[in-house]
């Protein structure tokens, strides 16, 4: 096998990954669509799982009190406790933060709904954060998968034989 630098490795890595990989895959027709409709099971099994043992793994740090820097961006920030989601207060949350140069616009709003539909209760900050932190692994995974499997497709004839699916 000619050996291209980094590449081989990384086309076989790219091989291994899209045939375990759980991205739509357009080659599925209309006749084979037993064995896309359990890619789409398989996928939504493992999304559930993934989501309970990460739950499982971070439930007992969901009780814990306020820690670090939310003392003076959610507990001493009366800009964020608000009591009416609107525009205006909105805007004022966004810009409360005192967390480096960029104040965290979105973590703020975020603190400031929270605490509108919440209270000041460290539990409901936290399963937040935790969900939206789940939200976003779960769309890099499937972003990743995708970019995997088009990159497998697009250079599949570069890929030696014994590692093509």
């Amino acid at each position: 096998m000619k050996e291209r630098g980094f590449r081989a490795p990384f086309f076989w890595v790219v091989s291994a990954l899209s045939r375990a990989d759980f991205a739509y895959d357009e080659s599925f027709s209309v006749t084979s669509s037993g064995n896309a409709t359990m890619r789409r099971f398989v996928f939504a099994f493992c999304s559930l799982l993934v989501v309970a043992v990460a739950f499982l793994a971070y439930q007992r740090g969901l009780t814990g009190p306020f820690l670090f820097d939310d003392g003076p961006n959610i507990v001493h920030n009366g800009r964020v406790a608000i009591h009416e989601i609107d525009l205006h207060a909105l805007k004022q949350a966004a810009f409360s933060g005192s967390s480096g140069p960029l104040m965290r616009p979105l973590s703020m709003m975020s603190f400031a709904a929270n605490y509108s539909a919440t209270g000041l209760e460290p539990y409901y900050f936290k399963l937040t954060n935790l969900a939206i932190h789940m939200f976003n692994g779960m769309g890099l995974f499937v972003l990743t998968s995708l970019l995997l499997n088009f990159y497998r497709k697009r250079f599949a004839s570069d890929l030696p034989v014994n590692y093509l699916p």
